[in-house]
Formats: structure tokens, C-alpha cells, sequence
């Protein structure tokens, strides 16, 4: 028995040691998409070669911030803002990449890939006590139907709408936008007439398909004064829900030209909306403490939970308070409210749940769980409310 207990004494110190070994790592900046640029154009002619390269640099650098600021500040936000510049930007890059280089004797042009450092551009920003969000969106996927004479279409060649949102260059950002490809797959789980009559079950699978959270509807139609009208509908809920309506004149001869700005205004709206959930005020938000509860089935399963966590935007760090082989209690900073977390963590399919009682006196205890459903939170013009924060339904606890 004393062997035994010898035994299972010593397997149990490994797996604390191997346990904290993981939890020593510091919170790293997360590989964060946010505050990546990508696809920055540079085209610069100069007196040498060596000038123009050096001011196409410069150029492309404050380009890049500015396409983060539009990520994350409201529009009125971005009347006033002061862009930085030389040594002041250059601070906020983390690294860059280039490609697709030319050069001649006076003339330079480049595409740029810049990632910015995250927790360097927060605290600009709220040195210049802006207002801003730093928290993305998963995937969403956009069902762009065009209403005609003779009903609905989605597929068809002749859907221009379609057309549009293939076109564009550059679909990531604060709300990432995914267009399907129309393939067999795509076609069997929703169809031409099936806008507002589709199957929960086959546009689930359509979902999980293009890793994407949810889809939208964006029903496209000409309207009688000739310009173009598109509603917005989410589909997260037991039947599609009507939410924004954008409206986009159209010039005679230019409806390929009408239906790009209508796909930029949609994308706009989208923004806005994300942004108005997610949005923190730096003048007066701090950083705020939660305290909760995971469990796990393995080492593993624990290193994966860490690993989720470092990647949670909008979550400033977390710290392990106390570690069994089976659950690990820590402490979440934040800033902003606890539905601007939850949203937060949703976007990585985690949610924070009613309460596992104290482990020091006086402490309410979290629980931390894997939500499996991510159609959870209201979006698109629909404000947030206590029933967009998840409770009991659906939830599971951390099983990686």
C-alpha cells in the first residue's frame, strides 16, 4: 500500500511540475489577425532607387495604421484622430513582410504584410483617450441573393450580386466575411428559392464547412426608383430575422459599379454594429478580474485551454491561481464590461457560466466551459440584452 501511495505521489508531483511548467509561459501576444495589414500596395518613383524604396516603406507603414484605426474606431473617432508619424509609428510595428518587389533606377513598388504590436497600439490609443474596440469577429458567412422577376436567385451566372462579393480584395479585418464557392455541397444545403425558407440543419453543416460562427442573408433586389435595396437578415435564431436595410443609388449603365458600393455599405454596417458590442471607452474603463473554473480530462487538454486563452482578444491575461490533475481555477483580466468578455470568448467557442462556489471565502467562483454553439449574440443593428449572454443552455464544460 505505502509502494502504492509512493507511486501515485510521485505521478502526481510530475504532473503539477509538468502543469506549471506550461503556466510559466508569459502571456505572449496572440498571433492576432486584428492588427494584422495585409496586402498594403506601394508604387513610388524618387531621385534613386534607394529613396523611393525608403518612402514607399513610409508610405505603406501609415497606410497600414490607418487601415487598423478604421478597424477600430468609430467614425467619429476617426474625424478627429491624429495619424503618428516616423519614429512614433514605427514603434507600433511588430514585424513586416514584403513581396512582389520591382525596382528601377528611380522607381520602387512593393506589397506590404505589417502586424502591429497589439498591447503598444491599446495603449496609444488610449493615451489619445480613444474610444475603440479590439475584439474580431469569427468568420461570417454571406448568402448574397438577388431578387428578380422571376424569384430569387443565389447560384445562378446571372447573379451580380454575387459577382460583386467575389470581387472583393480583402474580406478580413474587424468582421471577417467568407462568400461561398457554389459548389454541389453548397447548392444541396440551400437553394435558389430557399432564402427565407432554408433548413437550420443543412445551413448548420454549410457553417461548420466554412469554420464560420453564422450566415447572413443579404437579399439584394431593384427597387422601383431604380436604385438598390438590400436587406439584412441573421439567421442564428429559429427563422430568419429582418435587422438593417442598406439602399444604393445606381447611375445608368453602372449597376456593376452600384452593387460594389452596395457590398462596401453592408460590410460597413456589419462594422459598426460589431463595434458598437464590442466598443470600450479607454478614458474611463479599467481592468477588471474574474475568477473561474475549468476543467479538463488531461495535461493536454489543459496546455490546449492555455493556449485558446493567449489568443482571446479583448482577455489583457489570465493567472493560475490553484491546479488539480482535473481543473485549474484562475484569475481572467479584462477590460470592459462581463458581456463584452463573454462576447469575447464566444469568438473561441468559450463562455463563462453560473458560479462553482469559493475557493477562498467571499469569492464567487465562475465557471469556465467549451460552448458548442456559437450562434449566441445578437448582431446587426439589434442592441444586446441580458439574453444575448449565454447561461445554462448548450454549454458543456472544457473538453479540448
Amino acid at each position: 500500500m505505502a509502494i502504492f501511495y509512493k507511486l501515485f505521489h510521485r505521478a502526481r508531483i510530475v504532473f503539477l511540475l509538468l502543469a506549471l511548467i506550461v503556466c510559466v509561459v508569459p502571456y505572449a501576444e496572440a498571433n492576432n489577425s486584428l492588427f494584422t495589414v495585409d496586402n498594403v500596395s506601394a508604387d513610388v518613383s524618387a531621385s534613386n532607387a534607394i529613396a523611393a524604396r525608403e518612402k514607399a516603406f513610409q508610405e505603406a507603414q501609415s497606410e497600414a495604421f490607418r487601415t487598423l484605426v478604421e478597424r477600430m474606431l468609430s467614425e467619429g473617432e476617426l474625424r478627429d484622430f491624429m495619424m503618428p508619424e516616423g519614429l512614433a509609428l514605427s514603434s507600433l510595428i511588430q514585424d513586416f513582410e514584403v513581396r512582389g518587389e520591382k525596382l528601377s533606377s528611380t522607381r520602387y513598388s512593393a506589397i506590404y504584410k505589417f502586424r502591429f504590436k497589439d498591447d503598444k497600439v491599446r495603449d496609444f490609443l488610449a493615451r489619445r483617450g480613444a474610444s475603440y474596440t479590439d475584439v474580431s469577429s469569427k468568420p461570417i458567412l454571406i448568402l448574397p441573393f438577388l431578387e428578380t422577376e422571376r424569384g430569387t436567385v443565389l447560384w445562378s451566372p446571372s447573379n451580380g450580386w454575387m459577382k460583386a462579393w467575389n470581387h472583393i480584395p480583402d474580406a478580413g479585418g474587424l468582421v471577417p466575411l467568407v462568400v461561398p464557392i457554389g459548389d454541389l455541397m453548397d447548392v444541396n444545403d440551400i437553394g435558389d428559392e430557399e432564402a427565407l425558407t432554408y433548413n437550420p440543419r443543412r445551413l448548420a453543416s454549410m457553417l461548420r464547412r466554412y469554420n464560420a460562427s453564422e450566415a447572413v442573408i443579404a437579399m439584394a433586389r431593384y427597387a422601383d426608383n431604380g436604385s438598390i435595396e438590400v436587406q439584412i437578415y441573421r439567421t442564428d435564431r429559429d427563422q430568419p430575422e429582418y435587422v438593417n436595410q442598406v439602399i444604393q443609388p445606381v447611375l445608368a449603365g453602372q449597376s456593376n459599379v452600384a452593387f460594389m458600393a452596395a457590398v462596401n455599405k453592408v460590410r460597413g454596417a456589419l462594422q459598426r454594429d460589431w463595434k458598437e458590442k464590442t466598443v470600450i471607452d479607454s478614458t474611463r474603463v479599467a481592468t477588471n478580474t474574474i475568477k473561474v473554473r475549468a476543467r479538463f480530462a488531461s495535461l493536454n487538454e489543459w496546455s490546449q485551454l492555455q493556449r485558446t486563452l493567449r489568443r482571446v482578444e479583448g482577455l489583457r491575461g489570465f493567472q493560475l491561481q490553484a491546479l488539480s490533475p482535473r481543473e485549474a481555477y484562475l484569475d481572467l483580466a479584462f477590460q470592459g464590461d462581463v458581456n463584452r468578455l463573454q462576447l469575447a470568448l464566444s469568438q473561441f467557442d468559450l463562455a463563462i457560466e453560473g458560479g462553482a462556489g469559493a475557493f477562498t471565502r467571499g469569492e464567487r467562483i465562475f465557471d469556465l466551459v467549451q460552448n458548442r454553439y456559437s450562434q449566441r449574440y445578437q448582431r446587426y443593428g439589434v442592441g444586446a440584452d441580458s439574453r444575448d449572454v449565454p447561461h445554462n443552455s448548450n454549454t458543456y464544460d472544457v473538453q479540448f
